[in-house]
């Protein structure tokens, strides 16, 4: 699967060395990759996704994966939609009245009450 960047973009520095002392130029933990960059990987889909994506699909397989990702979160935005809708037009049941004395130590039975109390 391939993705292709559309703008320029952080990314991990594969050149990276945990052991060294962190530098600007020398050791940075990121470097810029460049538009036009060809990323490839089971998950490179997920930058061609969202409103703003920073790369394209640039193969078939890359293509078919970000139109189902898609529409799947079309059909969970609707189910989620659908189920607000349900709950606030559902009917809200009456409850019972508590006694006032049921939040209180006077409601606790006396067997269950610690010593002392």
């Amino acid at each position: 699967m391939k993705a292709k960047l559309i703008r320029d973009v952080d990314g991990p520095n594969p050149d990276f060395d945990r052991k060294k002392p962190k530098h600007p130029r020398s050791n940075n933990p990121y470097r810029v990759l460049k538009a036009g960059t060809v990323l490839e990987g089971p998950l490179c889909y997920v930058h061609c996704l969202g409103e703003d994506p920073h790369a394209g699909p640039d193969d078939q397989e890359c293509t078919e994966m970000v139109n189902l990702t898609v529409e799947r979160l079309k059909q969970e935005k609707a189910m989620r939609e659908a189920q607000a809708e349900a709950q606030a037009t559902k009917p809200v049941p009456e409850t019972a009245a508590v006694p006032a004395a049921a939040n209180t130590t006077e409601a606790v039975r006396p067997e269950t009450r610690r010593r002392g109390s």
